[in-house]
């Protein structure tokens, strides 16, 4: 028996045992640092999530405090459950109100435009009108089954 193990063909002080090392050592710091991002995502996503249910549960408690009846008490979670599917906890307005006003615009003409094309009376009107109506819109969330349209 020369006393080299078969199984392990790198004898120490040789370049291919450091190589072997210090690739195995990097791809340990890579793994480490997936698994923490990840984790940091999947923490996020909970506190938001958390933050919701605690705003949603202190709004049905209320409801159940001051005797709010049980068809509008639904109509109410349903808005909860509705507006947590649109958003998912993401403001949006305040994401845009970080933006300066003219990429504001921008980005609202992009988005809502091609919208508004659609709608019958605005199919032939000019870019330029379909964008000024465009910055006057401002968002709103109605629950499934609401009128939204008003007279005046």
């Amino acid at each position: 028996s020369s006393g080299i193990n078969a199984e392990w063909p790198l004898r120490p002080g040789t370049l291919e045992y450091g190589v072997t090392c210090i690739t195995f050592l990097l791809g340990i710091f890579i793994f480490a640092a997936v698994v923490g991002n990840v984790g940091d995502a999947i923490t996020s996503m909970n506190e938001s999530k958390t933050t919701y249910q605690k705003r949603a549960d202190a709004i049905k408690l209320y409801m159940q405090h001051h005797g709010v009846p049980d068809v509008l008490q639904r109509k109410v979670k349903k808005w909860l459950e509705y507006s947590w599917m649109r958003t998912q906890g993401v403001d949006e307005q305040s994401l845009m109100d970080a933006l300066p006003e003219r990429l504001r615009a921008r980005i609202a003409i992009q988005i809502h435009v091609k919208t508004l094309k659609k709608v019958k009376i605005f199919e032939n009107c000019e870019h330029g009108l379909l964008c000024e109506l465009v910055l006057k819109l401002r968002p709103q969330i109605f629950s499934p089954g609401d009128y939204i349209c008003r007279i005046g």
